[in-house]
């Protein structure tokens, strides 16, 4: 008992630092870029951080009371280095971020008049560009919406278990391909959340239009056994709403985007429901972090064991579990990009990946600013970006760095929307300025 006193003293400390570093190097920032590193810094802590300090505080007496007396548990983990891991994206992201902001401050106000002055996006591009995304999308989708409905509304209700909930999975994931996938976590959810906060001249429209999209994205997700996607869509709205309020957000937000997560851990944990009397919360909370002391065990047992046909996720789940090694080989245990990068090369390595994820802040930060941040908003470029800022920012800490641009979660497939409506829009004002002057000589010529 004396030594999870001593532990307890230790996090609180750490904790300390950690926020003292954020809180600090936040102070000095622009507010579109103090948004960015909050949004992103807080997925962290949530998905990740705040189980790790559940993992350091009770150590080994915890993964037995998360996986009973039959399961295999480490017995070589450092937790001392599970606390360091954690603490690290505090010291060096906000700072990095902070310089970075600093060091292109000159650049962005050579240009920012000039994304203040950019035509706004055309709203017959984004109903081209809309249109064009649904019907293709629905066309692809098509030899398996049945299918994922259906386990969306039953099937999913019916899994109680992670052995049939990854079954599922299998099933799913052998009849649909890698483009669906794309589809159905990035693309249709990202479209959903431009038509929701696009300010054109049909706002209600856009929005029902934007609902509709939401529903069938988030049945699709569901249909694939899949909550993470789901939980992204509704960050993405969210972060979205507060860009659009330059960071100021009131309670009827917060309570609804609140409730919307409650539900998702509800629905997430009943299918994850097992023997060890573990709260729903407890199931989220540690669905990331938990692999971590396998993983750290497992490299220094198999320093050298990593195949070159299978990322460390896959690594991981067949260390973890054995015994769904020849049956279910698709089992993967998911960690943030550093981590991957620091069991996999070096810390080195690591420091780089957190590095890159701070431009990814200090770079979205900068396009916020330049598309209309400090105007509340109102240019639809910064729509555009913003919804794909946000996955790409969540995921950087749910992936390794190469999934973040090549899975069918990826920020690849997010952007598509935006670019086809951007694209659409280039072309769309090129056509009419084409017809402008096509049309102008022969008002004259009738004059004359």
């Amino acid at each position: 008992m004396d030594n999870i006193y001593f532990r307890a003293v230790i996090l609180i400390v750490a904790i300390f630092f950690g926020a003292a570093s954020w809180a600090t190097a936040r102070r000095r920032l622009h507010p579109a870029h103090r948004l960015s590193l909050d949004y992103m810094l807080s997925m962290f802590s949530i998905t990740y951080a705040l189980g790790c300090c559940v993992l350091f505080l009770f150590q080994a007496d915890y993964l037995y009371r998360f996986y009973g007396a039959g399961a295999f548990l480490p017995n070589r983990t450092s937790f001392s280095l599970i606390l360091v891991l954690t603490l690290a994206p505090y010291l060096v992201i906000p700072w990095t971020v902070t310089f970075m902001a600093s060091v292109s401050r000159p650049k962005y106000l050579a240009h920012a008049q000039v994304g203040i002055r950019a035509p706004a996006i055309r709203n017959d591009a984004l109903i081209f560009a809309s249109a064009t995304i649904l019907l293709a999308s629905l066309a692809l989708l098509a030899p398996v919406v049945g299918t994922l409905a259906s386990n969306a509304l039953n099937d999913l209700f019916a899994t109680t278990s992670a052995a049939s909930l990854y079954e599922q999975r299998q099933s799913v994931f052998e009849n649909v391909s890698f483009v669906q996938g794309g589809i159905i976590y990035s693309v249709l959810p990202a479209l959903s959340a431009i038509l929701l906060f696009w300010r054109g001249p049909s706002p209600r429209l856009e929005r029902a239009t934007g609902s509709a999209v939401a529903i069938i994205a988030v049945i699709m997700n569901l249909g694939m056994f899949q909550i993470g996607p789901t939980l992204s869509f509704l960050l993405t709205c969210g972060f979205c709403y507060a860009v659009s309020r330059q960071g100021r957000l009131n309670i009827v937000a917060i309570a609804t985007v609140g409730t919307l997560m409650l539900i998702l851990l509800f629905l997430y944990s009943l299918i994850k429901v097992t023997g060890n009397q573990l709260s729903q919360a407890e199931l989220f909370i540690m669905r990331l972090p938990i692999p971590l002391p396998y993983l750290i065990q497992m490299s220094g047992e198999y320093p050298n064991a990593l195949s070159p046909h299978y990322s460390l996720p896959f690594e991981l789940g067949q260390y973890m579990f054995p015994e769904l090694r020849a049956a279910q080989g698709f089992v993967a245990m998911p960690q943030p990009a550093y981590i991957d990068a620091w069991f996999t090369y070096s810390p080195f390595v690591s420091i780089f990946v957190m590095l890159f994820i701070s431009f990814l802040v200090t770079a979205f930060g900068n396009k916020f600013k330049r598309y209309g941040f400090d105007r509340a908003g109102d240019n639809q470029r910064l729509t555009l970006w913003i919804v794909i800022a946000a996955p790409a920012l969540y995921y950087a800490f749910q992936v390794d760095i190469l999934a973040l641009f090549v899975s069918a979660y990826s920020v690849t497939f997010a952007a598509i929307p935006s670019v086809a409506i951007f694209i659409s829009s280039i072309l769309l004002s090129g056509l009419t300025k084409g017809s402008s002057q096509a049309v102008g000589p022969n008002i004259s010529l009738e004059r004359e």
